[in-house]
């Protein structure tokens, strides 16, 4: 339920306490609105006030919003998953690599999601989106007068250099062939949004953000951590990728009726609504199904079926989309638990390693 100055956000179970008011805290915050939130029978109700003028944020608060940091999971679960692959196989598990690598990817994945804002900006895309979410939207700190968009583009590029000096240094220690995994991940982030390539314009920002959260990350932990390549690790990455790309396609579908407006032509943009949900339910069909497979042919260990026990928040997430896909705000919580589901899942399947690889040292 919505008005101008009211809003009634259901949230789903399963979703921390604390999440759920920060959630509803920061998309106000990013419309630049004062609230009130006061919780009746299980739902949120939000008063929120837009004031002509509002308390500048922090730097720290600025930093947060155009670096989407929370957002950092989608970096973690790949390299923390193909460095755990390489001990399992055999390898020492090398921390020092493993902190520089994470180190490496997360300022490269920072400086994209920065990146993108800025070319959001350029192309009008965020300036035509009168319905931001946390999770959609872009940052809104340029369309709020809160950052010029030379800082966005300056802070972008100073990722990328920092991202480039722990990849040399990596190179360094591991030799030449992680150059293939870094520069596949630079392009693939950068050409996103970029023009004129503009991957996600061209309905392909599913595939890129897939390989690149996927196969080129995984993979390129796993060659720190051994200089070798693995086509276990690769199939691993599989179920990683498809649940990373489900987080942007839900992400999209807020977005639709904007995103057409401004020529951007999203993936969901080019089905209707209805073939939108059932994408949804595609992808995470896909990713589950890709771990039940790995056990079965022997590809995945047993243990990683641990990875299966997020199916029930994917689920409430998909009835969620069919109940409210038509309605941004009501959408968050299933936004958020994609989020939270493809983190979770990358954790058990982890934790699925990591009990296999103790179970074979004993």
């Amino acid at each position: 339920e919505s008005a101008p100055d009211h809003f009634v956000l259901k949230m789903e179970n399963g979703l921390l306490e604390g999440f759920k008011i920060g959630l509803i805290e920061g998309f106000c915050d990013i419309v630049g609105a004062d609230v009130e939130i006061e919780r009746r029978n299980g739902d949120y109700h939000v008063s929120w006030v837009i004031q002509e003028e509002t308390p500048a944020p922090s730097r720290w608060a600025l930093f947060v919003n155009a670096t989407r940091l929370p957002f950092l999971t989608a970096t973690l679960v790949p390299v923390l998953l193909g460095a755990v692959i390489a001990w399992d196989d055999g390898f020492v598990f090398n921390l020092g690599l493993f902190l520089l690598t994470l180190l490496g990817a997360s300022l490269f994945h920072l400086g994209t999601n920065v990146m993108n804002d800025y070319f959001d900006h350029t192309s009008g895309v965020d300036e035509a989106n009168l319905t931001p979410t946390p999770f959609s939207g872009g940052s809104r700190l340029v369309q709020r007068g809160l950052v010029e968009p030379r800082s966005l583009r300056n802070l972008a590029w100073g990722f990328y250099t920092g991202g480039t000096l722990v990849g040399l240094l990596l190179l360094a220690l591991t030799g030449p062939g992680l150059l293939i995994f870094g520069l596949a991940g630079f392009l693939l982030g950068f050409l996103y949004t970029a023009p004129p390539i503009r991957l996600i314009h061209r309905g392909l920002g599913e595939i890129a953000v897939g390989l690149g959260f996927g196969p080129v990350m995984l993979l390129g932990a796993y060659w720190v951590q051994t200089q070798e390549l693995s086509a276990a690790a690769w199939y691993v990455s599989i179920p990683v990728g498809i649940l990373i790309a489900a987080v942007l396609y839900i992400n999209e579908i807020p977005d639709r009726m904007w995103d057409e407006k401004a020529g951007k032509r999203t993936l969901v943009t080019r089905v209707s609504p209805e073939v939108s949900i059932i994408g949804y339910a595609t992808l995470i069909g896909a990713a589950y199904l890709s771990i039940l497979v790995g056990v079965a042919l022997g590809v995945m260990p047993v243990a990683t079926l641990l990875g299966l026990l997020t199916i029930p928040m994917v689920w409430r997430a998909y009835k969620a989309l069919r109940r409210h896909h038509a309605y941004a705000y009501r959408l968050i919580p299933a936004n958020a638990t994609t989020v939270f589901a493809h983190l979770y899942t990358g954790l058990l399947l982890t934790a699925g390693y990591v009990v296999t690889g103790v179970i074979a040292r004993l």
